[in-house]
């Protein structure tokens, strides 16, 4: 992909559903809005430049400084939409474009 909504001029989240699925055919996982995950943020860990080599890193077991939001929005340029694309938020903080999921274990 080259482009992301807010440069077709769709500024604003999309209902679930309305675009395509990934190859897991699963809806909106990037570029719809961050997903705010449980995962405590730690710098380090999530730096490309620690040497650290982690799979699914869950952050530090203390909360020093929020939580894990990943994957872009429609706000964000193309580049940024892609779970690897992570970045620490207060709990505390609310913005339009961040949001989280909802997941049902039957």
């Amino acid at each position: 992909y080259t482009v992301n909504t807010w440069d077709i001029n769709e500024k604003y989240a999309h209902r679930v559903g309305k675009k395509k699925p990934n190859a897991l055919g699963l809806f909106d996982t990037h570029g719809n809005v961050w997903e705010w995950c449980q995962d405590g943020y730690d710098k380090e860990e999530y730096s490309r430049y620690s040497g650290k080599t982690v799979d699914d890193p869950s952050g530090p077991s203390e909360q020093t400084w929020g939580r894990v939001h990943r994957g872009g929005s429609f706000f964000n340029s193309v580049r940024y939409t892609r779970p690897s694309c992570r970045s620490g938020i207060p709990a505390s903080h609310r913005n339009f474009n961040i949001g989280f999921r909802v997941v049902a274990v039957k």
